[in-house]
């Protein structure tokens, strides 16, 4: 009688299984609406401290900025690596700040969610839709990386398009013409522009 019961208490203290990549997603889109359906009674600030939040709980911002600036990583000194993720975090909630302000019916719609096969990681990909009345739809592609019990964006395509991608071929350029240093100044100032569209947006009532 021993036996079953030790199988019993094994299968009691096993850990509960890891939430579905998807609901890291989703978790996300239900921040954009929130920020969507705020629109202009939603100030700035409000809005900011929605979506930092939000990207905060859904991205490994950490491992973003290590795909993004790849061998550049390592040039940067512990300092200046948390600056930039600090920066990198800030400017993600900052452009879905811009983007995301003003509703109109949208809807966000979850499609899928298969392995990456290429990955060593067990990496996910979702696959998602943003759907509107007067509008063709937008796909977005969520590549998500296992945490704990959860699962972080590591990568996203809007349409095709890698949001890694972009940074790379931007920020390789800064570094490779200018350093570390630059990187870091242009980082911050592209946020203060941000910022300034952000609050500009919430008194005139336009979004980006």
């Amino acid at each position: 009688m021993r036996l079953p019961i030790c199988l019993c208490l094994l299968l009691f203290m096993m850990p509960a299984a890891a939430e579905p990549a998807s609901a890291s997603v989703e978790r996300l889109h239900a921040a954009l609406l929130e920020s969507m359906r705020g629109g202009v009674q939603m100030s700035c600030a409000q809005r900011l401290q929605l979506l930092d939040a939000a990207v905060g709980d859904s991205f490994d911002v950490a491992g973003l900025a290590r795909l993004v600036l790849r061998r550049h990583w390592a040039s940067l000194d512990r300092r200046q690596q948390a600056t930039f993720v600090e920066l990198l975090r800030r400017n993600i909630g900052l452009n879905y700040a811009q983007h995301f302000a003003r509703h109109a019916g949208e809807r966000f719609e979850t499609t899928g969610e298969t392995a990456v096969e290429t990955a060593a990681d067990g990496q996910r990909r979702v696959s998602a839709r943003l759907l509107a009345a007067d509008a063709e739809p937008v796909s977005f592609d969520y590549v998500l990386t296992p945490s704990g019990d959860s699962w972080r964006i590591v990568n996203v395509f809007a349409d095709g398009v890698s949001d890694v991608a972009l940074r790379r071929s931007q920020y390789d350029s800064v570094v490779g013409r200018q350093g570390v240093a630059a990187l870091l100044e242009q980082a911050a100032a592209q946020n203060e522009d941000l910022l300034r569209r952000c609050n500009q947006a919430s008194r005139t009532g336009e979004s980006g």
